[in-house]
């Protein structure tokens, strides 16, 4: 069955699609409850899935959705079979969005399709995807150099003014070789041996040779631009302390700052789920149920620590306030629960008793 932690994987595909839409599904009746509805899944709504001419339905007056509006064809495999879905079904299948709870980044009431995160990389990762392509061209020509095939001028001529002669058919194939020795799919050229002079003994008349590139450095290290579109790609996702590092030192401080700014991130990501159950599944299953209830009594699902203190900082913590603590049992037991200690003061022991006790 499901789990909050996987309701709230699919949640974070957010990131990727930049909403993550859910059809609730209610169920009427439990073995404890027999006459109450209860909550039986949160079934994910792939936003590929979606129409992609009207993925959802405004009312009239445009205030609010109407219903999601899921398509057909996104379940239809190449066999044209359904792949997804056991009922087979065709058009457009409307989900009324009052059954609908979904998690976006900047979503409004009528337009729940955020933005993505990955937008902001797209620039980098496509800038650094061209010039690692680029990259094995460069070092190909750097060891090799640039091939030039020395071929004498009447054979061009020939090759030239008949492209269907023997001449040009012969052109044609030595070109052919030297791209494919270039290209590493071949490693040598057959080229005549007829030299200029009759003994053999002079310049040939087809000549191969590698020239390098000419003229002064590069101004420019690719190697060292695609690392920094690397840093942008992280940074745009704010997970930069993953490569802290990588190519220079660091820093402890450097890296925990770092961590703290990506856990500021994951952080909003939970609140965005948090939000979802607390303002919408919970609510609309006490209203289902006919239940009344203030807003402070409406049950919460509340997100784990990000980032849990450790024992060397809440120790430190501890002594800095320590003059002030007072000396009762909850806070007495919060400390050894913060140290890891598996012990409880009594709640009923005095201040004195307490004293006694202490070192």
């Amino acid at each position: 069955g499901q789990t909050p932690r996987s309701i709230g994987r699919a949640a974070s595909e957010m990131i990727i699609n930049s909403w993550s839409p859910f059809e609730i599904v209610y169920q009427n009746g439990s073995v404890e409850y027999p006459d109450k509805y209860h909550l039986k899944k949160l079934a994910y709504i792939h936003p590929l899935t979606l129409d992609q001419s009207i993925p959802f339905e405004l009312s009239p007056d445009g205030n609010e959705i109407l219903n999601l509006r899921q398509s057909a064809s996104a379940f239809v495999g190449t066999n044209g079979n359904f792949n997804q879905s056991k009922l087979s079904w065709t058009g457009v299948k409307e989900i009324d969005f009052r059954r609908v709870a979904y998690c976006s980044y900047a979503a409004s009431s009528t337009q729940p399709i955020g933005n993505s995160p990955l937008d902001a990389a797209y620039t980098a990762w496509r800038e650094k995807q061209l010039l690692q392509d680029y990259l094995p061209i460069g070092v190909t020509r750097d060891f090799s150099g640039t091939p030039v095939l020395r071929i004498p001028e009447a054979i061009l001529a020939a090759a030239s003014q008949d492209p269907s002669s023997p001449e040009a058919a012969q052109v044609s194939s030595l070109a052919d070789s030297m791209a494919n020795m270039h290209s590493g799919d071949s490693s040598y050229v057959l080229l005549p041996s007829d030299s200029q002079a009759e003994n053999g003994s002079g310049l040939r008349d087809f000549d191969i040779q590698f020239l390098g590139v000419e003229g002064g450095g590069k101004g420019f290290n690719i190697t060292e631009i695609i690392e920094q579109k690397k840093r942008a790609i992280y940074n745009a996702l704010a997970s930069q302390n993953l490569i802290t590092g990588e190519q220079s030192g660091g820093s402890f401080n450097l890296l925990e700052g770092q961590s703290s700014a990506q856990a500021m991130f994951v952080a909003r990501d939970c609140m965005i789920i948090e939000e979802m159950w607390n303002k919408k599944v919970f609510p609309q299953l006490l209203e289902l149920n006919g239940w009344e209830y203030e807003q402070k009594d409406l049950p919460k699902l509340r997100a784990g620590s990000i980032q849990p203190l450790s024992v060397e900082e809440f120790s430190k913590g501890v002594q800095r306030c320590q003059s002030f603590l007072p000396m009762v049992p909850e806070v007495l037991n919060q400390v050894l629960r913060g140290l890891g200690i598996k012990y409880e003061i009594d709640q009923d022991m005095t201040t004195e008793e307490i004293r006694k006790v202490l070192p």
